[in-house]
């Protein structure tokens, strides 16, 4: 360790000025991050730790052998034995007298039966390592017994018959692999054998890293609770609907002193507040994620101060999501202030927060004081707060409140990509961004709560800062008068919202998500909010977009198009509601052939060939997905397509709209496109079984075996309530030796509609 501090002393002076003047801290930074690499190492969380050594070196921009060692140890761990021993290489050029280096190369060079190789590099380290290093006998040993294995070796092949080489999974690729089995099953497996309940219980600590708790597992608690390590799991969710059950499981986690967890989920019933209150007391210091979604009869000020509570409890919580939905008369039984004071004895260090439907969005002006590493703020006030001042007066003392705050959302529900990001990983702790200011906003407009004053004023000052701008307009029968005609003041409240996107600087907006459409509504009677003129105008103002995703009944005008073509850096476009009467073939041909980047687009509305042969002028796109809507594509479209894209980098077709009236022949063109690894056909009629039967899967081996790419090519059906993942999976040889009659085997994964349970068979054609 001394020689290495040593290294680095010495190396300072030559790290790039501009890393210096980034980081004055360093030395600092970087122990924290080795901390973190340490860390998710212990967890087995190795292609994470991976990652994390390997933008450290390069953050450095130099290679350090200290850290390369590191990540050689790691790779190793991982099973990846090439990459490792590029990395031992060069730490033994740099360090020559690093004795962990060569002992460690030399163990996998030995495990890949090189013994000659391996006792090389033994022999090197003894010619270079200090002989008072406190291993260098070992190496000696070790070089001793190679080199009695490199004598012995030619006598030993005579003598055993030859075996083939025995074929492992890196460790982190079992892990998740296991981590997707029930635990329940986890246990029985456990409990198979001895080296099973080795290998699962004390080997693979990663594998109880996360656990679920359903009705299934806790029917057999004193089985499951029991068997996991409770040292191990860092990561608990409940999905459990009795509240008896649920209370009864948080005393027995508590019992069998789970006390290093890190997340806890609740998307069911909540228990009681004293059991969660326990699991969270005797996981205190160690707690990082809450989340907390459910349905409640009331919620008084009582469950109020629980909830605050729990942030004097976990003083390391960094994420927080509470969305507790009333469903019994909130406003009678919800006070309008519950509580004038929240005291803290030191910050809070919650980097996100998130409060969904719960009257605790009372106390956000308070708690906002209490938050000054807050990042990432969602809230939903719609059903408790009416008052235009107090979201004004919110945003308005929110950049003095939260300094670091980057991203903004009002929502009205949260969805399966916000509860994603509602983890913050430690790696992603430490690549916080030098940015000041917001670069997310996410409006879900309602007329009862559109802040577009403090909103416009917020924009105004960090306009120069967003790169992800997201307006969702809904419109509901409450925003209609009596008369039929919509309330003036909603349909002002969302032109008003549309016009911040002015505000916001071209240069740096590369995601833009704009729907536009309100609902099931006449357009004759209700104008669109943007003219097709007003959107072209709008993104051909935002020259930077990478990313769009536009819901609007004016996208089919030609001029949308252009200023769609217009974007250079566009890859990705998500685009609705097209209509085959009204669209544009003359744009979107230039669309498509002027988008030079290219790369994903989805189209959703009805569609005809002229459409989907418009795409064949693309010459960079690899995905292309319709859905939503029954299309008017037909067997002559489709061979049409194929003969326009038969040397296309097109990868990916997905066919989401209803095709119930073709039939699989029809897509035998597709087989022509050379890259074409997954098709996807929803509403498909292949069969009228539940589930299918072999016969009606021989179209679909047909459709593979003779497609191009039909050792790649995966087709995802949804027929009948089930979804079917086919694939080709090798080649069966009869007793003859014709080639000609060697048959394909077919993997068939099938799966009900809501359900997470799969079953597998294999067919022969």
């Amino acid at each position: 360790m001394s020689s290495h501090n040593a290294t680095t002393k010495s190396s300072i002076p030559g790290i790039c000025t501009q890393v210096l003047q980034e980081h004055a801290d360093l030395l600092d930074l970087l122990k924290r991050l080795d901390d973190y690499g340490v860390e998710a190492a212990e967890d087995g969380r190795y292609r994470s730790a991976e990652e994390l050594y390997t933008d450290m070196l390069r953050a450095i921009d130099r290679c350090d052998w200290f850290y390369l060692l590191k990540r050689a140890t790691i790779r190793y761990l991982a099973g990846n034995h090439g990459d490792a021993l590029e990395d031992l290489q060069q730490v033994m050029r740099l360090c020559p007298t690093d004795v962990n280096a060569y002992l460690l190369a030399g163990h996998i060079l030995v495990n890949q039966g090189h013994l000659k190789e391996a006792l090389e590099t033994y022999e090197i380290g003894c010619a270079n390592v200090d002989e008072h290093d406190t291993r260098y006998e070992e190496l000696c040993s070790v070089a001793k017994e190679t080199g009695c294995q490199v004598d012995d070796a030619p006598q030993q092949q005579q003598q055993e018959v030859p075996k083939a080489p025995k074929k492992t999974l890196p460790f982190d690729i079992v892990s998740q692999i296991f981590e997707m089995v029930p635990v329940s099953t986890r246990i029985q497996l456990a409990a198979t054998c001895k080296a099973w309940r080795r290998d699962l219980l004390s080997g693979w600590p990663g594998m109880w890293r996360s656990i679920e708790l359903d009705g299934a597992a806790i029917r057999n608690k004193d089985v499951v609770l029991s068997n996991i390590p409770g040292d191990k799991v860092r990561e608990v969710k409940f999905a459990i609907r009795e509240k008896t059950m649920m209370r009864d499981a948080l005393k027995d986690i508590v019992k069998y002193n789970w006390n290093q967890v890190e997340t806890i989920d609740i998307t069911a019933q909540m228990g009681s507040q004293r059991g969660l209150q326990d699991l969270m007391m005797l996981n205190a210091t160690a707690l990082k994620h809450i989340r907390i979604c459910q349905m409640a009869s009331h919620f008084d000020s009582t469950s109020i101060s629980w909830l605050m509570g729990i942030f004097q409890l976990c003083p390391n919580l960094e994420s927080f999501v509470c969305d507790i939905r009333i469903i019994i008369n909130p406003s009678a039984t919800t006070p309008t202030s519950p509580h004038t004071d929240i005291h803290f004895e030191s910050p809070l260090h919650l980097k996100q927060l998130c409060l969904m439907t719960t009257s605790l969005t009372h106390m956000l002006p308070q708690l906002l004081y209490h938050c000054p590493d807050l990042e990432k703020l969602t809230l939903d006030p719609s059903s408790y707060i009416h008052d235009q001042r107090w979201m004004d007066r919110l945003l308005d003392t929110l950049e003095d409140r939260c300094p670091k705050l980057s991203k903004l959302a009002f929502k009205t529900w949260m969805d399966n990509r916000d509860i994603a990001g509602s983890i913050i990983s430690p790696a992603g702790i430490a690549s916080n961004t030098t940015t000041v200011g917001l670069r997310e906003i996410c409006h879900d407009v309602q007329h009862t709560t559109t802040p577009t004053r403090s909103l416009r004023r917020l924009i105004n000052k960090h306009g120069s800062t967003l790169y992800s701008f997201q307006v969702n307009i809904h419109n509901t029968a409450s925003t209609s008068t009596p008369d039929g005609n919509e309330d003036e003041y909603s349909r002002s409240s969302y032109a008003a919202c549309l016009m911040l996107l002015s505000l916001v600087r071209s240069n740096n907006l590369s995601n833009l998500h704009l729907t536009l459409d309100q609902g099931n509504t006449d357009s004759a009677k209700q104008p669109a909010l943007l003219t097709a003129i007003q959107l072209a105008s709008l993104l051909g103002s935002l020259q930077a977009l990478e990313v769009v995703y536009l819901r609007s009944t004016t996208v089919n005008h030609h001029v949308v198009f252009e200023a769609l073509a217009s974007l250079e850096r566009l890859r990705q476009l998500d685009i609705g509601t097209i209509n085959w009467r009204q669209c544009s073939i003359r744009g979107i041909r230039t669309f498509f052939s002027q988008a030079r980047a290219l790369s994903d687009v989805t189209i959703i509305g009805e569609v005809d060939d002229k459409i989907l042969c418009a795409a064949q002028y693309s010459s960079s796109l690899q995905r292309l997905s319709f859905g939503n809507y029954p299309h008017r594509i037909s067997e002559e479209g489709v061979a049409c397509f194929s003969d326009c894209m038969f040397e296309s980098k097109l990868t990916h077709l997905s066919l989401k709209a209803s095709t119930r009236y073709m039939e699989f022949k029809d897509l035998m063109p597709l087989i022509r496109l050379p890259m074409l690894s997954k098709v996807e056909l929803f509403d498909c009629d292949i069969t009228n079984d539940e589930p299918a039967s072999s016969g009606a899967f021989q179209p679909i081996f047909q459709f593979i075996r003779s497609s191009r790419n039909g050792a790649m090519l995966t087709v995802v059906v949804n027929a009948q309530a089930y979804y079917y993942n086919i694939s080709m999976v090798g080649k069966i040889g009869n007793n003859n030796n014709n080639s000609t009659s060697k048959k394909k085997r077919f993997r068939v994964v099938s799966r009900r509609m809501f359900s997470q349970v799969s079953s597998t068979e294999y067919y022969d054609m």
